[in-house]
């Protein structure tokens, strides 16, 4: 049940979210992490409804879960939150719902069409009711045009998780729905991806590769893994580096907030390498309980450490 609703992601989703908001120096309320955490359950259900095969009665209890917890959502949403957040919680969950479609349902599947015809049609209201210039809304119909041309055709599909795979998406998604509330705050939203956002990116992108390859890949293309190890590697590697130049203030110089969100993430980096390596031979329980403590850890070590 913990990992239905997907617990050791909300705890790290709020871990990420505080560090950010750290590193900014903005002080955020409990309404944020609340309305993050109940966002990381929804999706975590939402994957779900792929793999419970036909066992109705479950399906029924995921069904209901998913109801309260979007109800819950719309709440705090509506009513706990800046009304002008509402524009960065629909894209966020746009690109969740792509996610969805794209990565997690099987191609040409019913529940793949459901998915699509939610984004299209979130996407649409959302589009029209914006203030954006009519440019821009062409352009977003457009793409919404190109993304249903895309899921007509299964082998597109297979073409797109290959060079765009599903670990990038989600980190990427995960990355921003950890620094909305904070930019909202810092610039309105306009920056999504600073600094801070595209180190969690990398980090996220090294995690969820590490929890695919430590799975059972018997039935999976060798080139399909060979190209998640790769990709592992060359993100760590790119990841400790950058953090190293910019620790050593070879970029400009950095608060002793930002510096300290950086360090946490390069620990948390070099963990999630030496689970890896060292873990080969436990059981997949374990190793993914020691991903999840080298993703926690450090964030919470840092949380505790500024609190006193």
């Amino acid at each position: 049940m913990l990992r239905l609703v997907g617990l050791p992601w909300i705890f790290i989703a709020l871990l990420g979210q505080w560090s950010v908001a750290e590193s900014h120096r903005v002080s955020l309320t409990w309404h944020y992490a609340a309305v993050l955490a109940l966002s990381v359950a929804l999706i975590s259900v939402g994957r779900g409804f792929f793999v419970i095969g036909s066992d109705n009665v479950r399906l029924w209890k995921m069904v209901l879960l998913a109801v309260v917890l979007l109800l819950a959502i719309g709440w705090m949403s509506l009513w706990q939150l800046p009304s002008g957040l509402m524009l960065s919680g629909i894209v966020i969950g746009i690109w969740c719902l792509i996610y969805l479609a794209l990565y997690v349902s099987p191609p040409g599947s019913r529940m793949q069409i459901i998915v699509l015809v939610l984004v299209c049609g979130g996407a649409s209201m959302a589009i029209s009711a914006s203030t954006l210039p009519t440019s821009l809304k062409w352009a977003g119909y457009l793409f919404l045009f190109g993304l249903s041309v895309l899921f007509s055709s299964p082998a597109a599909i297979y073409a797109v998780r290959f060079h765009f795979p599903k670990e990038v998406c989600a980190a990427l998604v995960f990355a921003l729905g950890c620094g909305a509330a904070v930019h909202f705050w810092v610039d309105d939203g306009h920056s999504w991806l600073c600094a801070e956002v595209l180190v969690l990116w990398g980090l996220l992108v090294v995690c969820f590769s590490t929890i695919r390859l430590q799975k059972s890949q018997d039935d999976e293309d060798p080139r399909e893994r060979m190209a998640c190890s790769m990709r592992r590697r060359t993100v760590a590697m790119v990841l400790l580096v950058t953090l190293v130049m910019r620790l050593a203030g070879w970029w400009g110089a950095l608060s002793s907030e930002k510096m300290l969100h950086h360090a946490v993430v390069a620990a948390s980096a070099l963990g999630l390498l030496m689970v890896h390596r060292f873990s080969s031979n436990s059981s997949e329980r374990s190793q993914r309980m020691a991903v999840d403590m080298a993703m926690i850890l450090p964030l919470l070590t840092l949380c505790i450490w500024s609190a006193w």
